[in-house]
């Protein structure tokens, strides 16, 4: 079984934050319909890197499994808006190379969460249950479900692109939201220090999650 799976165990100390973000987007999701059965093949098709990565984990390790879903997670998610989103008001202040920079370095923490997260595989699986038209985008309810029948939610919120739907959101256990998290940790760090700290903290997060 997956022994890291729960993301939540590093974010809950901010989980007051995070649950005004996520009320509008606690609803059961409604049968796939035309409009948003993209954003769910954009989901399952990230469910699938994931699944790939989870079933050779031992042997490919974390190397391994980040050389897999890093293209993946460039692929699926909009990393671009996820770190314009996360840094705030302070985004419009930075350089272009700054930008560039922590879009690359958030990109590369990502990537390299999922792949220490999902470290085993014992069966599980994943399954789309619907996806539902927010405000913000197409909410696409995910479930990973493990052999015992236990579901853990994760759901994927998405929104059109040049590049067609990405995610820009990930609400753990259906209510935690990434970028919310995210947006408290940018903003703590910019309000003490400067642009190229954040991009060393992410930097240093990186390689400690190759280590677990």
């Amino acid at each position: 079984m997956m022994t890291k799976i729960a993301f939540a165990a590093y974010i809950a100390g901010r989980a007051a934050l995070i649950g005004s973000i996520a009320a509008s987007l606690l609803m059961t999701a409604t049968p796939l319909r035309a409009e948003t059965s993209e954003p769910a093949a954009v989901v399952r098709n990230f469910d699938d890197a994931l699944l790939n990565a989870m079933g050779q984990a031992k042997t490919l390790g974390y190397r391994g499994r980040y050389e897999i879903l890093a293209p993946a997670v460039s692929k699926t998610f909009d990393v671009s808006a996820m770190t314009r989103i996360a840094v705030g008001r302070a985004w419009t202040g930075l350089s272009e190379s700054q930008k560039t920079r922590l879009t690359d370095a958030f990109g590369h923490f990502i990537a390299a969460t999922f792949a220490s997260r999902f470290d085993d595989y014992g069966g599980e699986k994943f399954e789309v249950a619907g996806a539902r038209p927010m405000s913000a985008g197409v909410l696409v309810e995910n479930q990973l479900v493990k052999p015992s029948g236990e579901r853990v939610t994760i759901n994927y919120l998405t929104h059109q692109t040049p590049d067609g739907w990405e995610a820009f959101d990930v609400f753990l256990d259906g209510t935690i939201s990434e970028l919310a998290v995210r947006r408290s940790e940018f903003t703590a760090i910019l309000e003490r220090s400067d642009p190229d700290a954040l991009i060393a903290t992410l930097e240093l997060k990186t390689r400690q999650l190759a280590m677990d």
